[in-house]
């Protein structure tokens, strides 16, 4: 087992002006990008492991609101690894154990699916998982889940307070799942996840098909309909 010893201990300003300058749906994963780059370069270390304090700091404004800095606490121990935390935060020793732990059970956790289409079918596109949202993983959707939430449509129609309260996240994040689930039933299938992106683009083009049969049995029962009236007036 690797020693993990406390080597060095440093309190580093992080500058993230530059994460607000990219793309702007991006911010966040900018920001996370840029705090591991810049301890990499000052720590010399190449393995840099985040605390979920400092990756919720980095989220508390949501994706798009990220702060200008940020002031957190790397600790490199003798086996190479940083550790990043808040200075205002308690925890003692590594915090390799619990990170692992939560990443085991993220991991092991059920992926929450879409209830099957029947055969010849396409599903409504309302029915697929909230995990095509960008931003929810499958620990978010178990969250989800025990408020009764678990399909995109009941995404889009949820109030974001709810879905804030239980997926533990902020106002703006909880309204950003809300406003990508509503643009990915409007079609705007780039907001969704990348991994989700391929699944909803083919359920979108099973569909065509079909809405055009239903249009042309439309039209086939409006000329029915039309057909008697026309042989009523001969007989008159």
């Amino acid at each position: 087992m690797a020693d993990k010893t406390n080597e060095l201990e440093r309190i580093y300003t992080i500058p993230l002006r530059k994460a607000k300058e990219l793309t702007r749906g991006k911010r966040a994963d900018n920001a996370v990008r840029d705090v591991k780059r810049y301890l990499v370069r000052h720590m010399k270390a190449e393995n840099v492991w985040l605390d979920h304090s400092v990756n919720e700091h980095l989220w508390s404004k949501g994706k798009y609101n990220i702060p200008s800095r940020i002031r957190v606490r790397a600790t490199r121990f003798s086996d190479g690894v940083v550790e990043v935390t808040l200075p205002e935060s308690t925890a003692t020793g590594s915090i390799r154990d619990s990170i692992q732990t939560r990443r085991e059970k993220a991991a092991s956790a059920p992926v929450l699916k879409a209830p099957e289409a029947e055969e010849g079918e396409a599903g409504a596109p309302g029915s697929r998982p909230v995990t095509d949202v960008k931003g929810v993983g499958p620990a978010t959707a178990e969250k989800l889940e025990k408020a009764g939430i678990t399909t995109l449509q009941e995404l889009a129609d949820a109030d974001p307070a709810k879905v804030g309260e239980a997926a533990g996240v902020s106002d703006d994040k909880a309204k950003a799942y809300v406003h990508d689930a509503k643009d990915i039933l409007a079609g705007k299938l780039e907001t969704a996840d990348v991994k989700a992106q391929p699944g909803l683009a083919a359920q979108r083009e099973a569909e065509k098909p079909k809405a055009g049969a239903d249009e042309r049995a439309q039209a086939e029962a409006k000329g029915d309909e039309a057909k008697p009236a026309k042989s009523a007036k001969k007989d008159e």
